[in-house]
């Protein structure tokens, strides 16, 4: 368990379907509650102070489940 006051949720998106994406993380989030930007063209670094986050670079995931935790209630 981890607690954040943010998250990032990065399930890729139309610009790069060699990964499988299909850009329904948008859907994903719009369905749990979150406001959705509409999205644009771009693919940029994502950058963080923490040193382990570099050894997840190149890690895919296969058949993924994710359970989210929301203490203040609401869409889970």
């Amino acid at each position: 368990f981890i607690a954040a006051s943010a998250v990032v949720v990065a399930t890729g998106g139309l610009s790069y379907p060699g990964t499988g994406s299909t850009g329904d993380g948008l859907i994903f989030a719009e369905t749990l509650g979150h406001t959705i930007i509409p999205p644009r063209p771009a693919l940029v670094p994502l950058r963080v102070e923490e040193e382990w986050v570099g050894g997840l670079s190149g890690l895919g995931l296969k058949n993924v489940r994710l359970t989210v935790h929301n203490p203040q209630g609401g869409k889970e």
